[in-house]
């Protein structure tokens, strides 16, 4: 099978990108297909909860959605490690036994969800506190510069946690 090749040209990566996924489409259904058992059911168990506990519509609890995204996760993690190591080198994810890394890869972005919503309920009360819209300009201006840093330290760090890589938040594999 043909392995993911970067370059530098975006264009040309790209377009290496989407032949590698075209190339392994079968690999990604080999990995998806244990799985997928476990995200439907939590999908659908995530929908009888919420039918039955909130039957008005009111409220969501989203118990299974939150279990099956710990599936996608598994998928997430194998399918990195089929682009970074190769479609005949590469070790799924068993979610029943589930490495320190691939906590790590999973629970991070959850994490920083968590974070983005404690900062907009912040951002929310200070705005009122403070005296309205020019203060949560800057504020909201501040948390989109940390966003963005967060964002592109991210993209680094899940294909490395996916692989086992020492690669840290902080000091991006020095």
């Amino acid at each position: 099978m043909k392995h993911f090749t970067p370059t530098l040209p975006i264009g040309e990566t790209a377009k290496n990108a989407r032949a590698f996924v075209r190339d392994n489409q079968d690999m990604f259904w080999t990995i998806l297909k244990p799985l997928l058992p476990f995200i439907i059911g939590f999908e659908l168990l995530n929908i009888f909860i919420d039918h039955w506990i909130f039957p008005d519509g009111s409220k969501r609890l989203n118990i299974g959605s939150m279990m099956s995204s710990y599936f996608l996760g598994a998928l997430m993690i194998s399918w990195h490690r089929v682009v970074i190591h190769g479609p005949d080198r590469y070790v799924p994810m068993n979610p029943f036994k589930p490495k320190k890394n691939e906590l790590a890869f999973i629970f991070v972005p959850f994490g920083l969800v968590v974070l983005y919503a404690v900062a907009a309920g912040v951002l929310a009360v200070l705005s009122a506190k403070l005296g309205g819209p020019v203060i949560a300009v800057v504020i909201l201006a501040a948390l989109s510069i940390f966003g963005l840093v967060a964002f592109f330290k991210i993209s680094f760090y899940l294909p490395a946690r996916a692989v086992d890589a020492r690669i840290t938040l902080r000091n991006h594999g020095k």
